[in-house]
C-alpha cells in the first residue's frame, strides 16, 4: 500500500514539475543574448543629476548578428514625453555573433529623488538578417541617490520640551525638599 502512494506522489510531482521548468525556457528562440554585467558612471547621485549607465550584453548566436536596443524605467527618470512616462530608450546598437557590446544610457532625474531606487533595463534583440527573429530580455539596477535631508526644527523643538519639561520637575522638586527642610 506505502508503495502505490510513494509512486502516485511520484508521478504527480512529475506531471507537475516537468510542464512549470519546460515553460520557462525559451527553446524555440534562434538567437540567445544576456546581459552580462552593468554599471553606472557613480556609486551615489544628487537628485536632478544624470545617470550614466551602461549595460553590457554578449550575444550567444552563433549565426546571427543582432540589432540591440535598451529601454530603461523608473519612476526616478524625468522624462517630458508624456507617451513614454518615466523610460528612456537607447539608440540601436549592433552587436556581432558570439561577441560582447555595450550600450550607454543617460538618464535624467528628478529633482525631488532621494534614497535607492529601482530602474528596470529591458533589452529588445532583432537578427540583421532576419527581422523575424527576435528576442527579449530584462533585468533590474539599483540606482542610490543621497538621503533626503533631515529637518533640524524637530530636533530643536524636542530638546527645548525635554529641557521645559526638566525644568518644571526640578523647580517643583527643589521647592518640595524646600517645604519639607523647614
Amino acid at each position: 500500500m506505502n508503495q502505490i502512494t510513494l509512486v502516485i506522489g511520484l508521478m504527480f510531482f512529475l506531471l507537475t514539475t516537468i510542464p512549470l521548468t519546460l515553460g520557462q525556457v525559451d527553446l524555440d528562440s534562434p538567437i540567445s543574448f544576456r546581459f552580462t554585467y552593468l554599471m553606472s558612471d557613480k556609486s551615489s547621485y544628487e537628485a536632478g543629476e544624470t545617470v550614466e549607465f551602461e549595460a553590457w550584453i554578449i550575444n550567444n548566436s552563433t549565426e546571427h548578428d543582432l540589432a540591440i536596443y535598451l529601454t530603461a524605467n523608473s519612476p526616478f527618470i524625468s522624462d517630458d514625453n508624456p507617451a513614454t512616462r518615466d523610460t528612456i530608450t537607447s539608440d540601436t546598437v549592433i552587436i556581432p555573433k558570439n561577441t560582447e557590446g555595450s550600450i550607454k544610457v543617460l538618464l535624467p532625474s528628478q529633482e525631488e529623488r532621494y534614497g535607492r531606487q529601482i530602474l528596470r533595463v529591458n533589452a529588445y534583440a532583432t537578427s540583421t538578417s532576419d527581422e523575424t527573429i527576435t528576442a527579449d530580455d530584462v533585468t533590474l539596477f539599483q540606482v542610490q541617490f543621497e538621503e533626503k535631508p533631515v529637518s533640524r526644527i524637530p530636533l530643536i523643538g524636542f530638546i527645548l520640551v525635554i529641557a521645559i519639561v526638566a525644568g518644571f520637575v526640578l523647580r517643583s522638586t527643589r521647592s518640595e525638599l524646600s517645604d519639607i527642610k523647614d
